[in-house]
């Protein structure tokens, strides 16, 4: 049995009047702390990103 559903870009991200939310399973993060939120994700992804190419020139 599948458990999870997969969501749609749009259902997981609206903005509606210039506001923006967030929604991360039943939590929803509106305002600054959706922007919060999408900062967060990008530092770790540009971290990662940094990370790998990192250990790729090292050839680890």
């Amino acid at each position: 049995m599948k458990q999870f559903q997969e969501l749609s870009f749009q259902e997981l991200e609206e903005v509606q009047g210039g506001v923006i939310t967030l929604t991360i399973g039943t939590a929803v993060l509106v305002g600054w702390k959706a922007v919060a939120a999408y900062g967060a994700a990008a530092t770790v992804a540009g971290g990662t990103l940094g990370l790998g190419v990192y250990n790729g020139y090292r050839g680890r």
